[in-house]
């Protein structure tokens, strides 16, 4: 497990893109996902076999 700044060179998104791998699976665990988090990942999220989304209740 790894915590990240998700600012910078330390984005969420560019180690998802590196870790994501055809016919894997990804949970991700988040506060928040924003709609443009997702249109960034989209296209490797396809090549995917699962996938799940935990997210927090927003205050």
């Amino acid at each position: 497990m790894r915590l990240l700044r998700n600012s910078g060179a330390d984005r969420a998104l560019d180690l998802l893109r590196e870790w994501i791998a055809p016919n894997a699976g990804v949970d991700i665990v988040s506060p928040t996902f924003s709609l443009f988090a997702f249109a960034e990942i989209r296209d490797a999220l396809e090549r995917i076999d699962r996938s799940r989304l935990v997210l927090g209740e927003r205050s």
